[in-house]
Order: C-alpha cells, then sequence, then structure tokens
C-alpha cells in the first residue's frame, strides 16, 4: 500500500541564499484510495480514505487548508474535464447508474 517516491520538488535548503536555493531529493510516502469519508469538528478536518471500503489511512488538515485543497481539486478536475471533452464520473453518480439499470431490469 504505501509506495516510496522521490519528490521531484524538494523544500528549498535553508542555508542557501537567493535564487541559488539547492533543491534535495526527499523521499515521501505514497498512497492510494478508492473511497473516503470526511469528518469536521472545530477547525480541523480530517479525511477518512478506504481502500476497497477498508480503512487505510486518515489525513488531518485545518479548514483552511481543506478548503483551499478542495477548491484546487475541483478546478484540476474541471479543467481535464474541458480539455478532453469528457466527464469525469463520481462513484455515487455511477452507483445511481447502476441501481436505475438493475431497477428496469426488473
Amino acid at each position: 500500500m504505501e509506495e516510496a517516491r522521490k519528490n521531484p520538488i524538494a523544500p528549498p535548503n535553508p542555508t542557501a541564499s537567493g535564487s541559488q536555493q539547492a533543491r534535495i531529493p526527499i523521499t515521501i510516502a505514497g498512497y492510494y484510495a478508492n473511497g473516503y469519508e470526511i469528518n469536521f469538528s472545530g477547525a480541523d478536518v480530517t479525511i477518512m480514505f478506504a481502500m476497497n471500503g477498508r480503512p487505510a489511512f486518515s489525513l488531518n488538515l485545518s479548514s483552511s487548508t481543506a478548503k483551499a485543497l478542495g477548491a484546487g481539486l475541483t478546478q484540476m478536475i474541471e479543467d481535464v474535464e474541458k480539455l478532453t471533452e469528457s466527464k469525469i464520473w463520481m462513484s455515487n453518480d455511477i452507483v445511481e447508474l447502476q441501481q436505475k439499470a438493475e431497477a428496469k431490469a426488473q
């Protein structure tokens, strides 16, 4: 489930100055999820990610970071849909279509 990979854009070296700041490769964990649940408590947002219906990992964010992440993801998906002239279906859309098809078949 966890996959280490090199981040091509690492934080700048704090000892370097100006435009000559060095980029240091770092290893970060990579995860995959095909489901999620979002919870809000006070000023924080917790996203519980799942893999095939089983809890896999969680991500805690400040509400302002969560809002910025949501806006960024929405914009990216809209850009991809516009570029490809194709709709990216959400899981609940697919489930609804499956339910309608099953109801027609009965």
